[in-house]
């Protein structure tokens, strides 16, 4: 398969940054080519030298951009049964990672891959290998300016997990014939690119207020939705995450989780009280086996539990106290500021009842 990025495959962008009188160079690294070993680098999990290896790999990807620790490397597999594609599935759970990941994409097809790296249309590539390099990042993260940018680390940023990008408009794939070990997430989504989590001061911040706002609605085109409403009604068909694979995982993405309500908390700050309004509430999980500073976390809006006393409910928080919740969203990991060392909460914003599937007694 022939490579092309937007000029050449070490096309050279330069781009005057706006905040200084530097230039900043991009470009694509050729790593792999068909027929040709990879080199397994000895930072990378156990396993991974498997899949990069595995005979359907082609081409493989780095793109860079100066002052950026550009550790995600990505490989294109050239597969023709979904045998193969299982055999892939099959090498990354193997990989010795507490995050293994799949997405799938409506698309027909990649087209960017980070920075400039750009593949040509009509590529045919129905899965990418994705992966990043967290010792890179930790170097890398020791020596550069900070802030960074408009960015204020809190931490060294977080290495793209080992990832496999599939690709559902591909005539190749059906998911009905994927077989998907115990371990591996499962979400929508495109070719990961930079780091897997930033660890910004206002990452948490900008992660709630896309979580209260509506969804934007996208127009597709016939062959892509189609692709799109499949992958929904799979995922729906999954077994729902539980908290305890949350932690045990540290997964952040779209899921329905599956939880048994401990504690129930009213947020008494967000209002005056009012007949007929509720307060958002805090649902806390039951989770066997975490570790001291582990929490999982459903917070409730005002707006949908006020709805909830609308319907008949008259006690929401008693609504849900003690039953087994099953809930849909995006689950986000957030470290607060002034919460205690090695404090991690993971938690779910719902802010429509379609969101609450199911709450029922154990």
């Amino acid at each position: 398969m022939q490579f092309r990025s937007r000029q050449s495959a070490w096309s050279v962008v330069l781009i005057l940054l706006a905040s200084s009188n530097l230039f900043a160079a991009g470009g694509t690294s050729m790593i792999a080519t068909k027929g040709q070993p990879v080199t397994v680098s000895a930072a990378w999990p156990e396993g991974v030298g498997e899949i990069v290896n595995d005979p359907t790999r082609t081409s493989g990807w780095n793109s860079w951009f100066s002052e950026w620790p550009n550790d995600v490397n990505q490989y294109a597999f050239e597969i023709t049964t979904i045998d193969e594609l299982n055999r892939l599935i099959e090498k990354l759970s193997a990989i010795k990672s507490e995050i293994r990941q799949i997405r799938l994409s409506p698309l027909k097809e990649p087209s960017g891959l980070g920075w400039v790296t750009s593949l040509p249309k009509g590529n045919g590539i129905a899965v990418i290998f994705s992966l990043g390099d967290q010792s890179r990042i930790d170097e890398w993260y020791k020596r550069v300016r900070k802030p960074f940018g408009v960015m204020e680390f809190t931490a060294a940023p977080i290495a793209v997990p080992p990832t496999l990008t599939i690709f559902v408009q591909n005539e190749t794939v059906n998911l009905e014939q994927l077989k998907i070990p115990a371990g591996i997430i499962v979400t929508s989504g495109y070719v990961p690119t930079v780091f897997h989590r930033l660890n910004t001061k206002d990452e948490g911040k900008r992660k709630e207020e896309a979580a209260r706002k509506p969804v934007p609605t996208e127009k597709l085109d016939p062959a892509t939705q189609a692709a799109a409403d499949k992958i929904e009604a799979f995922l729906k068909q999954q077994k729902p995450l539980s908290p305890e694979t949350i932690l045990e995982h540290k997964f952040e993405g779209k899921a329905t989780v599956e939880l048994l309500v401990d504690e129930v908390k009213t947020l008494n700050i967000d209002s005056i009280f009012m007949p007929g309004l509720s307060h958002a509430l805090t649902i806390k999980a039951k989770v066997s086996g975490a570790k001291d500073g582990e929490e999982f976390w459903v917070m409730v809006s005002r707006e949908t539990a006020t709805r909830l006393l609308r319907l008949g409910i008259e006690d929401p928080a008693e609504h849900f106290r003690g039953k087994v919740l099953r809930v849909s969203g995006t689950v986000e990991r957030v470290t607060p500021p002034s919460a205690p060392a090695k404090t991690t909460y993971y938690k779910i914003h719902v802010t429509s009842l379609d969101q609450l599937e199911s709450v029922h007694q154990p």
